[in-house]
């Protein structure tokens, strides 16, 4: 028989502070805590027995916030959206429907497919579909090998770069021109770092536990930039609108979407939220994941020389066509196995919608849950040796929908991924075509946990010629990466 949620282990409160400070000690290294809490409570424990408000979702009273671990637990969660409902990308920040004013814009920017839940979600998401369809991703193509060379057309050899920055700007550029026609070097930058504040401080413990309206506070300045994005982008709308262009983005797309009754699609403010998540989404994964690509292949020089071999086996300096990335099999595996030691999202919540029974325990209506696509990556019942870089792996295993996450599965799984699939490795290839990343001597790499995971201090990294002999040497790092990996040599 099933036990109360009450009975499963957990964090006792701590004193005074109550849960609030079991969330600070769990997330300020949530990785490392997590793996350090699982071995002591096992697969399911709580964040603090007795029950906490909601953390990762929006509401009142006192519920419970579960962690789980397992490929099981995914695929009860992932494969039950009925059950396991998803939420705002700003989480407990969202404010209840009846909202007015600059709360009400808030819950335009972020929900989109992440907020929405049953029929209302397999409709829209059957909508959206054909923005990432394959014919779609031909258009975005040369948008992408364009921005890119641009960009590392800027590198000098002997240089030192923020390779994370650069990354996030690359990303930014591809994700503006690709998804909404932006200007590249006006509109779409400043409207990515608007975009970076306002994930900054949704994410903010600040934020999130003084909600107050009041000038100087963070709460004051995200709802300050909530309106500053929501403008932007009504005024991307009009200017479409106005434009009467057929365009291959993705928002002319959403505008132009028709019901079967021939009916708009989507309202103004749907299309709204759509394009900031899109953007944030779209943004954000892509350049984490390229980063931590680029300083796993700094430190793996034989994986970089197998990698060499290949691109200059199968498209030398040109730039790989869609059918070529397709035979570029040793970059494939290693964008699989990137992915798999630092997904750009590590953790996953779900809230549960009906009374369901989860590992031997009862969980009520508004009980939080959340998994983790980095535990699932790193269990060694799934993958040996799981915390070495060995792209070779992919030549011999094939894990289940649920043993591998990185973009999550099923009908909540990221609906943009067959254009990261396609941008990371066109990146990946043009910058290896013509240079070789070195990271910087004892460089602190330090991974940060908020909506992704991000090189906290970014990636400082020497800017070399393709060919210097020289750049093979592995330089020590710093920080807390080597409790996320395993640099040593196999």
């Amino acid at each position: 028989m099933a036990k109360d949620i009450k009975e499963i282990p957990g964090l006792e409160p701590k004193p005074i502070i109550g849960w609030v400070g079991n969330v600070g000690s769990v997330f300020s290294d949530p990785m490392v805590s997590l793996t350090n809490l699982r071995e002591k409570f096992g697969d399911v424990f709580s964040i603090s027995r007795g029950g906490n408000p909601h953390i990762f979702f929006s509401g009142k009273g006192k519920h419970q916030t579960l962690f789980v671990f397992g490929s099981k637990y995914n695929h009860q969660i992932m494969s039950d959206a009925e059950t396991f409902y998803s939420g705002s990308i700003v989480g407990a920040l969202l404010p209840d429907e009846t909202a007015t004013g600059r709360q009400a814009i808030l819950r335009r920017l972020s929900i989109g497919l992440f907020g929405l839940n049953g029929n209302e979600h397999r409709r829209q998401r059957r909508l959206v579909m054909p923005a990432f369809h394959k014919q779609r991703l031909e258009f975005y193509y040369q948008d992408i090998v364009r921005i890119t060379d641009e960009k590392i057309d800027q590198w000098k050899i002997g240089e030192q770069r923020d390779i994370w920055r650069e990354m996030m700007d690359l990303t930014l550029q591809v994700v503006g021109q690709c998804l909404f026609g932006l200007n590249v070097l006006k509109e779409g930058r400043a409207f990515g770092e608007t975009i970076q504040k306002w994930i900054k401080l949704a994410v903010s413990a600040e934020t999130l536990l003084l909600q107050a309206d009041i000038p100087g506070l963070p709460y004051h300045r995200f709802l300050n930039l909530s309106t500053q994005l929501d403008e932007t982008v009504r005024g991307m709308i009009a200017e479409n609108r106005a434009s009467k262009i057929e365009k291959p983005d993705v928002l002319s797309l959403l505008m132009s979407s028709k019901n079967e009754d021939g009916t708009p699609a989507f309202t103004d403010d749907e299309v709204i939220s759509h394009s900031a998540i899109f953007f944030i989404a779209g943004h954000e994964t892509s350049s984490n994941a390229l980063s931590w690509i680029f300083f796993l292949l700094s430190q793996h020089p034989q994986v970089m020389k197998k990698l060499r071999l290949e691109i200059d086996r199968v498209i030398g300096s040109a730039p790989p066509t869609i059918a070529q990335l397709k035979e570029m099999t040793y970059l494939d595996a290693i964008v699989k196995e990137s992915l798999r030691l630092m997904p750009p999202a590590p953790l996953s919540a779900r809230l549960v919608a009906k009374p369901v029974e989860l590992g031997g325990y009862n969980l009520p209506i508004g009980t939080e849950v959340t998994f983790s696509a980095f535990h699932t990556h790193h269990d060694p019942a799934i993958y040996e040796n799981p915390h070495q870089f060995i792209p070779e792996r992919w030549e011999t295993i094939n894990p289940t929908a649920y043993e591998y996450i990185p973009f999550s599965t099923g009908i909540r799984s990221c609906i943009g991924m067959p254009l990261a699939l396609m941008e990371i490795p066109i990146i990946i290839a043009r910058v290896v075509q013509r240079f070789h990343l070195q990271l910087t001597p004892n460089a602190n790499i330090t991974p940060h946990i908020g909506l992704t995971m991000s090189p906290k201090y970014g990636l400082p990294m020497i800017i070399h010629a393709k060919d210097d002999k020289h750049t093979d040497e592995v330089k020590h790092v710093k920080g807390t990466i080597q409790s996320y990996i395993d640099l040593k040599p196999i």
